[in-house]
């Protein structure tokens, strides 16, 4: 069986719907911090951007089923960043 995508801008569509999950806190299985503020996550589509969440979920010590929060230094990463950089 093939299956083709009707649309032209599949991979928009495709982020766009996981955004909108994300947004609703639908399927996500990852949280991160910043100064109490919890931003909730797919960590597949962040370990495909970063590579220490990748390693992170890639650990022996992680299952499927394990959901995973972070808690990010807010010297690090500023709060007014998380929301453009999940988007």
């Amino acid at each position: 069986m093939k299956w083709e995508s009707t649309k032209k801008n599949y991979d928009s569509f495709l982020l766009q719907k996981l955004n909108e999950q994300r947004k609703c806190k639908g399927y996500w299985d990852m949280a991160l911090t910043v100064n109490h503020h919890v931003f909730f996550a797919h960590c597949n589509v962040l370990a495909a951007v970063s590579p220490v969440v990748k390693s992170l979920i890639s650990s022996d010590d992680m299952k499927t089923t394990d959901e995973l929060f972070i808690t990010l230094d807010p010297n690090y990463l500023h709060l007014a960043m998380m929301d453009p950089l999940l988007d």
